[in-house]
């Protein structure tokens, strides 16, 4: 199989020209796992190889393999690293050395020629830019190892980019998957009121009718006057201001939901209609706040007592209320409320029910396993 030799970038057609395709791929493959394939065949296209991949080879703690080489990504062009070229690669990627690029001649008959470039290195895991030639095809040359290196300086911008955004979707969804464990409702708000993103709770609640609905993607209530007053609330508090309470009237007779608003920071000061504005949490009067007691005495170490009042207040109760149903002082709920807060290293119920849903996700996590909805 003849394989062209690299055709340099100064001849290329305006309409081949690398400087705005090989560009647009790169910033698609940053963003999109499945524009890795054809950024790659236009990186073998370029440097004559006949395929290409990003190689993952990940090490055990102490250096020692841990597995194989595993391929992330293949170029698009019906060409595939074999087994043996891998077992190569395996070979050469658990050296030590810090060396950009390399080369790898035919062990066997049916090999060809390798020729790799670093993408990311460190003590757990190499990522690498893998070329190959077939056996009949000239191998690499320290000029084609150099050219394979100065395309990996765009590749590791790209890769980088790429994992940190995987990594960010895993917190998302681990976060999500954290947030539906509560049997409080959170839901994030835009400036407008529409609902973003909610947890379990939020969806259930909505279904059970239990006064608290989302109409036309916003968040509302059934009753005429508390959906006017939890519309003018959502639009205050998206527009940074102080955080609110809302009672809605519950389908129960003389019971109520709360919903309280907090505002959430801008991340830049060009906030887009769509970026969550506000966060609301609902509690539900008939809804069991129990199994969040493990999370906040295992985790976070308050006592029974500071459990009990941050599960009442989590559920809308105020401290006046908290008193009385306990038999206390005022003073002694807000002492109690004080060291929660404090251990929890919060100022705000919002912040509260994240830490709350950070420590959900972190038993979840150790466990191994999550509840079933």
């Amino acid at each position: 199989m003849a394989v062209p030799h690299p055709t340099p970038l100064a001849t290329l057609a305006p309409e081949h020209d690398p400087r705005a395709t090989f560009t647009d791929l790169l910033g698609a493959a940053a963003l999109a796992p499945d524009a890795w394939p054809a950024l790659l065949a236009r990186v073998a296209t370029y440097l004559g190889a006949a395929g290409a991949a990003v190689v993952l080879y990940a090490r055990s703690v102490d250096g020692l393999p841990a597995e194989g080489p595993t391929t992330a990504w293949r170029a698009d062009t019906g060409w595939t690293i074999g087994a043996s070229a891998l077992s190569r690669l395996e070979r050469r990627l658990a050296w030590p050395g810090r060396e950009a690029a390399f080369a790898l001649a035919s062990e066997d008959p049916s090999g060809g020629a390798l020729g790799v470039a670093i993408l990311a290195k460190d003590e757990h895991a190499t990522a690498a830019l893998v070329l190959a030639r077939p056996r009949t095809a000239d191998p690499f040359t320290p000029a084609d190892l150099r050219r394979a290196e100065a395309f990996a300086r765009d590749l590791r911008a790209a890769f980088a980019t790429a994992r940190r955004i995987e990594t960010l979707a895993r917190e998302r969804d681990a976060l999500a998957a954290a947030l539906d464990l509560l049997p409080l409702g959170v839901a994030l708000l835009a400036r407008d009121g529409r609902v973003t993103r909610s947890n379990a709770a939020v969806r259930a609640m909505t279904a059970a009718g239990t006064g608290i609905m989302i109409r036309r993607g916003l968040l509302s209530a059934a009753g005429d006057a508390d959906a006017a007053r939890l519309r003018r609330a959502v639009r205050e508090v998206a527009q940074a201001e102080a955080p609110r309470l809302v009672p809605i009237a519950h389908r129960r007779a003389g019971a109520s939901c709360f919903v309280r608003l907090a505002p959430l920071p801008a991340a830049d000061a060009a906030r887009t209609d769509d970026a969550p504005a506000a966060v609301a949490i609902l509690a539900d009067p008939d809804a069991d706040l129990t199994g969040l007691e493990p999370v906040l005495r295992g985790h976070y170490g308050l006592t029974p007592t500071e459990a009990e009042i941050t599960l009442r207040l989590l559920a809308g109760a105020r401290v006046e209320t908290m008193a009385r149903e306990l038999e206390v002082s005022v003073n002694t709920i807000r002492t109690h409320l004080k060291r929660t807060f404090s251990k929890l290293d919060v100022t705000s119920q919002s912040d509260l029910v994240r830490i709350v849903a950070r420590g959900a996700a972190a038993v979840v996590s150790a466990d191994g396993s999550s509840r079933q909805r």
